[in-house]
């Protein structure tokens, strides 16, 4: 007899687990996510690029005396409240009740100084002296604009990445990715944070809530994860958001 040939049945395709088919749908990719708010906190305020200084930078950048120095002038910047700079006589700092003690910022204007200044020329294109017969230089406002569009799109990235921690416990069945998406475009475009993103000086109220997020997510991997150092992070994160803005106490 004719030895009868074995079947041999092809082998089952495994399905893929429902699970990962759900993380590459776009309304949970983090990662699309990410690149969506960063890029959003960012190019919502690229029309400042173009912007001169306002009133307000006077204080902190083009008429304080330790921020146009460069890094020659952080020494005066971490030593002195930051109005000494500014009204450049003894006591006037003083005229704001409780002073205003915020380095941070001030520090960040005088390395971009340093890196980007410029000779000042008049109308006929002759530098510009000062009475001691130094050049006389100016910054470059649109770098600085820059580099507060480049601080406003990681605040939101770190706002998603904080909520994506908080949202599981009110959302338990899902969701939460594209939740705490819409949540945060919707903060980045709210019309409030004109001020703090087009003006210069309102860095401060950027990095001081920057900073508050971070120690918040270092404190929630802290309290999942029982790794303490992250406890440490947090805690460096919000001394630093402190020296930029007081008022950053209040986040406790």
């Amino acid at each position: 007899m004719a030895k009868r040939k074995a079947s041999k049945s092809a082998p089952r395709k495994k399905k893929a687990p429902a699970s990962t088919k759900k993380e590459h749908t776009f309304w949970n990719n983090q990662q699309w996510h990410h690149w969506i708010i960063f890029l959003f906190g960012c190019l919502l305020y690229a029309n400042t690029f173009s912007h001169d200084y306002t009133q307000d930078d006077a204080i902190v950048i083009t008429e304080n005396e330790y921020t146009t120095k460069g890094i020659a002038g952080i020494p005066g910047l971490l030593q002195y409240d930051t109005f000494k700079g500014f009204f450049k006589t003894e006591g006037k700092d003083k005229l704001v009740a409780g002073g205003r003690y915020r380095p941070l910022t001030p520090i960040m204007f005088a390395l971009e100084w340093q890196l980007t200044k410029k000779a000042s020329v008049d109308e006929s294109g002759v530098v510009k002296k000062d009475a001691s017969g130094e050049t006389v230089y100016e910054g470059r406002p649109s770098f600085s604009h820059f580099m507060n569009a480049i601080l406003y799109g990681l605040t939101g990235l770190v706002l998603y990445w904080v909520l994506l921690r908080l949202l599981p416990s009110v959302f338990p069945k899902g969701g939460t990715p594209i939740i705490a998406l819409i949540t945060t475009l919707i903060f980045l475009a709210h019309p409030l944070h004109t001020e703090a993103v087009a003006n210069i000086k309102g860095r401060d109220e950027i990095v001081s809530l920057l900073g508050s997020l971070l120690a918040a997510l270092f404190l929630l991997k802290a309290h999942a994860s029982n790794n303490y150092k992250q406890v440490v992070y947090g805690a460096l994160v919000f001394f630093l958001a402190l020296l930029a803005k007081e008022n950053t106490i209040t986040y406790l």
